[in-house]
């Protein structure tokens, strides 16, 4: 029957303070990719939010599941699959600075291809979405919305274009 209930999944971290799925996308095996964020307050080695990825079978089994800890906040706001190659698109701290545009490319066992980080000077970046041209063509878009750290309330879009092999093309 149409509409049947085939599987449902809860997620949550133990010891998190709270966890946020933030963006479905399904590859080309059938496996769902949840992007998301959790709070690792009481994680011995963290106190902010951590990016994390999913991977589902179509049967509903968890595949693998990916905790990205940088030294502060990191969280995943949109993915997009192009067969099984996982982009992900968010923002980060971790590096000391305001936070930046995160944009990744994972293949499909969770293993790491490419990270990118992208902000201009004075600019806190609040929120990343990504796009990724059909499948097989060659380019990844990301737009950005970007808040003026001198000029407030200033908050302004901002795109960027990668080809997927990571190399920045435009802004």
């Amino acid at each position: 029957p149409e509409g049947e209930l085939l599987w449902g999944r809860d997620w949550n971290v133990i010891g998190a303070g709270y966890s946020e799925a933030t963006d479905i996308a399904i590859d080309s095996a059938g496996n769902a990719i949840v992007s998301g964020f959790f709070n690792a307050q009481n994680f011995p080695d963290d106190n902010t939010d951590d990016g994390v990825l999913l991977k589902w079978t179509p049967e509903g089994e968890l595949s693998w599941a990916r905790r990205f800890n940088g030294a502060e906040t990191d969280s995943f706001n949109s993915l997009n699959v192009d067969g099984t190659d996982i982009y992900v698109g968010g923002t980060s701290d971790s590096l000391g600075t305001d936070p930046d545009a995160l944009t990744m490319r994972l293949d499909g066992s969770g293993s790491l291809v490419w990270a990118r980080r992208y902000n201009w000077y004075r600019e806190r970046v609040q929120d990343t979405q990504l796009q990724i041209t059909p499948s097989g063509a060659t380019a990844l878009f990301v737009l950005t919305t970007q808040r003026d750290a001198l000029v407030m309330p200033h908050v302004f879009p901002h795109w960027m274009r990668y080809d997927l092999d990571g190399n920045f093309s435009y802004h």
